[in-house]
């Protein structure tokens, strides 16, 4: 929605900006860590391959 740049622009925005990453930040930090492992365990079912020894182990 576009209302301009009138006197409560910049409110409007920090506002929206604060929300957004109050979204953003713990998505990242939790969500896509997880979303990673399920993308390795699909594609290692699909070609098939083992999986790999953590490093140091």
């Amino acid at each position: 929605m576009n209302t301009g740049l009138d006197a409560q622009f910049v409110f409007r925005w920090l506002r929206a900006f604060l929300v957004a990453w109050a979204v953003a930040f713990p998505l990242v930090t939790f969500i896509a860590p997880i979303a990673g492992k399920l993308t390795e365990f699909t594609l290692r079912q699909i070609t098939g391959q083992k999986p790999e020894k953590p490093f140091g182990r």
